[in-house]
């Protein structure tokens, strides 16, 4: 018999290397996709509530959540069992066999969020049930119990989580400010509220009450949420068929504009769902009545069969998939053209769904990025101002029919995000041409400006033009100091939502380094003393709240506050489109957008101008 010598390495290379995760490690793992802030916390634990029957349930909060969430319920409540079992990984109550999956009316069910809780907090629960003597107090750290004894209360629970994330301060350290966590718990729970009005919701922030909302109609919760101001821009909507329901509220077309983003509220099932597709056939029910840019808001609930739709393809449930996407398109579309059609708004119109809907091309082929090519402009220089004042639009004038460019703003950021960065201009199959403006600017459609190159036709978007030169020379100044701020000549008081109130708080010193005096008057209204010195006077009141609306929705990691307001501030303030210019002013676009170091596209990246060669019209009428 021959003897083999292994050497160290190769005895190392042999030995088994694959191991099974510490269950603590594991839970901490899966947390990451269950609970990713404290409004994900909040989130699980009210729909938990609302799955046991609760009637009243209370959300309490500290440090926006960082170092305490607690919901109370009046529910059902568990057994001493159940108290132990709940915070196993995947034990629920909702489910019990495959087949289960495809009939499910409860908002939890996959037994992961008190698990994932119990991973990366504190946790202390106290529950109990109408027919037991006591109930049970359990205490867990690290998915470790450390206790559990019987304790005396009502029925119900008591769900208490300290100290996020305090055994991962990675996780911890990528938390945003309280006022921005606080805005995102606000909207969670709003979410919930609206979807539940028969439950008695209440939200305390720092021993401050900032809802109590009692049992209410759909619109009556709505209108305590948003203010009594919304009870009259709203249309209801109801339609019914065999297999799906279609109700709630929709704004009215005059009522729509590019600050409701955050007012969208779309439900499946009473589960808040998020939609592209669903949210494209609500804008286009709303086409030719409201102008591209503005967005309508809504509360839509579906109610469906289970079976014909899987929830279960996202850890937040958020995402759905229907049996057929496009009887839903076509549903959702044609009941709330309907609705506008019987309420006297919207022009007589036909219901029938249409077969073809889902080839349009705003569905199935958002359209590609423009290209662009660089330009030296040779005529004379002028010294005017970057604050122009431009003529206020006609805000009634709605477009019946708009341009491509239009619809992809409209449309684009809603299905597809399309890169437009201006390192993709360095990246064309073809070498960029410098070429000169030979003829005077003209303005055509109150929406773009015509050059007459040497090369071709360059048409010019006046808004967008308007936004790059407004932002170049305010972020300049912002450089260097403090942005001149004018005083108005009587304050205006703007009267916030409380989640509104909280953003605001948040960019409060940046938009004071900005050139903006804002002052906080209590009960979440603030006063506007001043705005910066370059922006054209009269809509101080939409600007702000604009401002507010847009970073909530939009405010993105790779942008600094500043920044991210900076460009918003730039987009609304900026001539709009459907505005006829003077002469002058359409000069003054004209001269001055070349002058930027990047004029291709505005500073979000969208592209600023389209040239047409001269030889793509030679051949259109070559003979």
């Amino acid at each position: 018999m021959k003897l083999r010598v292994i050497s160290n390495a190769q005895f190392f290379i042999m030995q088994d290397i694959i191991q099974l995760l510490p269950d603590h490690i594991s839970n901490q793992i899966a947390a990451g996709e269950v609970i990713q802030r404290p409004a994900s916390a909040v989130k699980e634990l009210i729909e938990n509530a609302i799955d046991a029957k609760a009637t009243k349930i209370s959300l309490i909060v500290k440090e926006a959540g960082k170092s305490l969430i607690q919901v109370i319920d009046n529910g059902l409540g568990m057994s001493v069992t159940d108290a132990r079992l709940c915070f196993e990984k995947h034990a629920t109550s909702k489910i019990r066999t495959i087949d289960d999956l495809f009939k499910i009316h409860s908002n939890g069910f996959r037994g992961e969020a008190l698990a994932s809780i119990a991973a990366v907090s504190q946790v202390e629960m106290k529950t109990k049930r109408d027919i037991d003597e006591y109930g049970t107090k359990i205490v867990i750290e690290n998915s470790q119990v450390v206790s559990q004894e019987p304790i005396s209360l009502p029925q119900g629970t008591h769900f208490s989580m300290k100290n996020l994330f305090y055994n991962v301060p990675a996780r911890r350290n990528f938390l945003k400010s309280d006022t921005q966590e606080m805005s995102l718990i606000i909207a969670e729970f709003s979410r919930l509220a609206i979807a539940y009005p028969a439950i008695e919701f209440s939200l305390y922030h720092n021993d401050n009450e900032l809802y109590r909302l009692l049992p209410a109609s759909t619109l009556g919760r709505i209108t305590d949420i948003f203010g009594k101001s919304y009870n009259e821009k709203f249309v209801p909507i109801e339609e019914e068929t065999d297999i799906l329901k279609v109700y709630g509220f929709v704004c009215k077309p005059n009522a729509a504009n590019s600050k409701s983003k955050g007012k969208q509220y779309l439900y499946v099932n009473k589960r808040f769902i998020k939609s592209q597709y669903i949210q494209h056939a609500i804008y286009s029910a709303y086409k030719e009545l409201i102008q591209p840019g503005d967005f309508p808001y809504y509360v839509i609930f579906i109610d469906i069969d289970p079976r014909l739709i899987d929830i279960n393809v996202h850890p937040t449930k958020q995402e759905i998939k229907f049996e057929d996407e496009q009887l839903i398109y076509g549903f959702v579309n044609a009941s709330i053209r309907r609705s506008l059609m019987q309420f006297n708004i919207a022009p007589s119109i036909d219901f029938s769904i249409d077969s073809v809907f889902h080839n349009m091309d705003a569905v199935a082929n958002p359209s590609a990025m423009k290209k662009g090519v660089e330009i030296t402009n040779t005529s004379s220089t002028s010294n005017g101002r970057a604050g122009f004042t431009f003529a206020k639009q006609n805000e009634k004038n709605w477009e019946a029919i708009f341009s491509q460019s239009l619809q992809e703003e409209y449309y684009s950021g809603e299905l597809k995000s399309i890169d437009r960065n201006q390192e993709n201009i360095d990246e064309l199959p073809f070498k960029k041409q410098e070429i000169e403006i030979v003829g005077k600017p003209t303005q055509i459609l109150s929406k773009y400006i015509v050059l007459p190159t040497n090369q071709g036709l360059l048409l010019l978007d006046q808004r967008r033009a308007h936004e790059r030169i407004l932002f170049d020379e305010m972020l300049r100044l912002s450089l260097k100091e403090k942005i001149a701020s004018q005083r108005l000549l009587f304050p205006i008081c703007v009267d916030f939502s409380i989640q509104d109130s909280f953003v605001l708080e948040e960019i409060m010193t940046d938009l004071q380094h900005l050139g903006f005096d804002i002052s906080p008057m209590g009960n979440q209204v603030f006063a506007i003393q001043g705005i910066p010195a370059d922006l054209p006077s009269g809509n101080e009141k939409e600007l702000l709240v604009e401002l507010v609306e847009n970073f909530k929705n939009n405010f993105k990691a790779k942008n600094s506050k500043k920044e991210t307001l900076l460009i918003a501030i730039c987009k609304i303030s900026s001539v709009k489109r459907s505005q006829s210019l003077t002469s002058e002013e359409v000069d003054y676009l004209s001269l001055h957008i070349f002058q930027r170091e990047n004029f291709q596209t505005t500073p979000s990246g969208k592209p600023i101008y389209y040239t047409l060669p001269y030889q793509e019209i030679e051949k259109y009428f070559h003979e």
